[in-house]
């Protein structure tokens, strides 16, 4: 009988060869990572929703820092509220790319540095995020088009465009009353629509502190908005702004979220 001559390594290497994955087994497997990602994907969701909303309450408070500046170059006067008789409309950087009402005003004077700043990164309707089609940057965009920032301030004084139909509001009056928000009190906007963080949206107030509202304080009023058509004139004042009647009991907006 002849005797092998194959080394005994070379004979154990070949013993112990991995066999391939059973079409079973890679099923599996398969069914384990897809299990895991469905455990683990709504901890990322929730994650990335609060740093988005993390770099949105920022967001507010370098705004709050140039407005604060912009007090300063023009004798404690800011440039907030609204724009052709709509109370919604305090977003405006620039409109019918030819004027540059309320917002506007930072840009046109040079204040505004760096321009996705004025963008909650949470804001998912085009109209409201930086440099789309429908809302170009820099403004002035073509064809009569809007840019407009992705949050909207307290509509205290009306425009005419770029003109102030009366003194520019001052900010210290103002003392603690909200002063910009997450973009809210539009007619047609849905409830939902407005809760851009997971049933809340983040407000800025005159002393340049920012926080988040919970979906509760304003849902009530922006029901009532809702039903309203987005023409001049259409939606009562008073939804947005009521210094007469003592809170709780107010149905205007910006009072609630003071």
């Amino acid at each position: 009988m002849t005797r092998s001559t194959q080394h005994p390594l070379a004979r154990r290497a070949r013993k112990f060869t991995p066999r391939a994955f059973t079409l079973v087994e890679l099923l599996v497997v398969i069914g384990i990572i897809a299990v895991l990602i469905a455990v683990l994907l709504p901890t990322l969701q929730r994650a990335r929703a609060q740093a988005q909303q993390t770099a949105c309450l920022s967001n507010l408070r370098q705004l709050g820092t140039i407005v604060q500046i912009y007090a300063v170059d023009y004798k404690d006067q800011i440039p907030i509220g609204y724009s052709n008789g709509q109370p919604w409309t305090g977003y405006y950087g620039c409109q019918s790319w030819a004027t540059f009402p309320v917002l506007g005003r930072l840009w046109a004077g040079g204040y505004l540095k760096a321009p996705q700043t004025f963008y909650c990164p949470s804001q998912t309707d085009n109209q409201f995020v930086f440099n789309r089609p429908n809302n170009p940057w820099p403004p002035p965009g073509g064809s009569f088009l809007h840019t407009r920032a992705g949050y909207t301030t307290r509509p205290t004084v009306a425009w005419n465009n770029a003109i102030p139909l009366t003194p520019m509001t001052r900010l210290s009056k103002m003392k603690n009353r909200a002063l910009a928000a997450d973009i809210v009190g539009i007619p047609g906007f849905t409830v939902a629509q407005t809760n851009v963080h997971r049933r809340s949206l983040n407000v800025m107030f005159a002393d340049r502190s920012a926080r988040p509202i919970h979906h509760s304080i304003y849902d009530r009023i922006q029901a009532l908005i809702f039903p309203y058509p987005p023409s001049t004139g259409a939606v009562p004042y008073a939804l947005y702004i009521d210094d007469v009647t003592p809170m709780p009991n107010n149905n205007a907006l910006w009072n609630a979220f003071d």
